[in-house]
């Protein structure tokens, strides 16, 4: 159980910051962009999903990476795992769907870079 610890606060803490930006700091800028795009019921599941994947994510590529051995390498893999994620993610809508503009994906890019970076950091040292 002690060992379970730590993947309760990291995914508690990726929960808090991302419901944090999506609910308060960026509501209002994606209903308005993507308003026709969006349901009015969001599918909590799903969001789960999502974040169970980042946290695996993040775990395999940054905690148990043998080569990060500080902050400043912490940072930058968590950093580069984000921008990976979510320009692939972002840019796959703006080529799919015509409501979906290039300052969405611009915003929501950043915003996922920050929040796996201050994720995985976090996590790296942290782990037990």
């Amino acid at each position: 159980m002690a060992n379970s610890i730590p993947f309760f606060v990291w995914f508690f803490s990726l929960i808090l910051l991302d419901s944090f930006w999506l609910w308060f700091l960026a509501k209002s800028f994606y209903a308005q962009h993507l308003q026709t795009l969006m349901r009015p019921k969001p599918y909590l599941w799903a969001w789960i999903i999502v974040w169970l994947c980042m946290i695996g994510t993040l775990y395999i590529f940054v905690v148990k990476n043998a080569t990060i051995t500080n902050g400043t390498s912490a940072a930058l893999y968590s950093w580069l795992l984000g921008l990976s994620l979510y320009l692939v993610y972002n840019f796959t809508n703006l080529f799919a769907f015509k409501g979906y503009t290039l300052q969405v994906a611009l915003v929501d890019t950043l915003w996922g870079v920050f929040l796996m970076t201050i994720v995985g950091s976090l996590m790296r040292f942290s782990a037990p």
